[in-house]
């Protein structure tokens, strides 16, 4: 890594000493999340707010700065914003795609302003639905999650800034009782619902479809949930869609057959409303039994006085969540309907999906299908000009057309194990 201007945190001209002893300490992203929860303690306290960010690219500065600038003209004097640059030193993205260290350099960022500033705490302010982010597939668990603000992962950085402080040190997240939606509608309450289209949530913000107007490549798993949430909280009309790169309601977010993502966005969408509607239908039982085991460290570290009472307060949340994406279905029916029910659907399109009801397939169907598709094209191309010699030569291609597609396949259907095997021709 690379830190390309500061040597030290603190030798910027914005850092200053600390003028009252009202002051929180909040791990601002300029995400939609981080940006609620900023504005809601402006509103709602008379805290001063240091805005602790870490930046990895030059848009991510621009925005970070854009609403830090737009939250200092709308509470004078009660902000400031200390930015820390840490990214890759390479000019290409790095082959390392897991999220493995993203909270602790995050929270190291926040801890060492917090005791500059004389502090004992750093605020985190994410949805509970994302921090636990049970996962709609295998693609996202271990180390390829994002567990910046899981709660085992934030009890954890409390003991460790706790024995590293010498003294009590608190890490915690002041939204993970609500959705995104949830969160979109605290905005608005609190009358900054204006701010909503500066904030930017995509985590592919280097995605090539992504032109200089737009902050939101639009098909990644951060727009998909930013979408539903500003719908199912009938804020459609608010929305400025020339943000985002692709359409993912009408538009085929899978055009390039040499986009490094493939079909992998399809995926994406499909997990996400086939997760949201299992949720929505899921009494208490048969939640906890299907995903116990992803909850247990929850359990463990959140602060309720039984584990059943935990239990319960999870399950009305996710129950929640996923009523929020079904009104968010609806939403987009109405706001789209010309085009949903008057037009040809686009392949790999939010209507499309919806349409063919893909959502309630199991994954395994939809990978054997995906194989046979492949297979029945490629085959009859490959014997075109004479038939072959013998089953094992039918085999040879299969395998062949395989291998060549599995990086691509594993990407769109990273949940379904799979393996090449030879049969003895009979």
């Amino acid at each position: 890594h690379s830190t390309p201007k500061q040597v030290d945190m603190f030798d910027g001209p914005d850092f200053h000493p600390p003028t009252t002893k009202e002051i929180q300490v909040v791990m601002f992203s300029g995400g939609l999340d981080s940006t609620s929860g900023a504005v809601n303690l402006l509103v709602n306290s008379r805290s001063n707010l240091i805005l602790a960010s870490h930046i990895t690219q030059t848009g991510t500065k621009k925005t970070q700065r854009c609403l830090a600038n737009e939250l200092e003209h709308r509470f004078s004097k009660r902000v400031n914003h200390l930015m820390f640059e840490c990214h890759l030193s390479q000019v290409r993205r790095s082959r390392e795609e897991t999220q493995r260290t993203r909270s602790f350099l995050y929270a190291a960022v926040g801890a060492a302003i917090a005791r500059a500033y004389h502090q004992r705490r750093i605020l985190f302010f994410e949805n509970g639905i994302l921090s636990i982010n049970l996962p709609p597939s295998e693609q996202y668990q271990n180390a390829r999650a994002t567990r910046t603000t899981h709660p085992k992962v934030l009890s954890d950085l409390t003991r460790l800034l706790t024995l590293v402080e010498g003294s009590d040190f608190l890490v915690s997240n002041g939204f993970f009782w609500m959705t995104k939606a949830d969160i979109v509608t605290l905005m608005e309450k609190n009358g900054c619902r204006a701010l909503l289209n500066s904030t930017v949530s995509c985590s592919r913000t280097f995605d090539k479809g992504i032109k200089h107007s737009q902050t939101h490549c639009g098909r990644c798993s951060q727009c998909i949930d930013r979408r539903f949430a500003i719908a199912s909280t009938g804020l459609l009309d608010e929305e400025n869609r020339g943000l985002y790169a692709y359409d993912f309601v009408i538009d085929d977010i899978c055009p390039d057959s040499r986009d490094k993502f493939g079909r992998e966005e399809r995926t994406l969408l499909i997990d996400y409303v086939r997760l949201a509607m299992q949720l929505r239908k899921q009494n208490i039982d048969s939640f906890e039994d299907e995903w116990l085991g992803q909850l247990t460290d929850v359990v463990d570290v959140i602060n309720t006085s039984t584990g059943t009472e935990a239990i319960e307060k999870l399950h009305k949340l996710f129950v929640c969540y996923g009523n929020q994406v079904m009104n968010g279905i609806l939403a987009f029916q109405r706001e789209y309907a010309d085009k949903m029910f008057g037009e040809r659907h686009q392949p790999n399109s939010l209507a499309e999906i919806l349409s063919t009801q893909e959502y309630l397939e199991p994954p395994a169907r939809l990978f054997a299908e995906r194989i046979a598709k492949l297979i029945t094209e490629a085959i009859p191309l490959a014997f075109k000009t004479r038939l072959p010699s013998n089953e094992k030569e039918v085999q040879d291609h299969v395998e062949s057309l395989m291998k060549g597609y599995s990086e691509e396949m594993s990407r769109e259907f990273p949940h379904v194990n799979f393996a090449l095997g030879s049969t003895v021709p009979d």
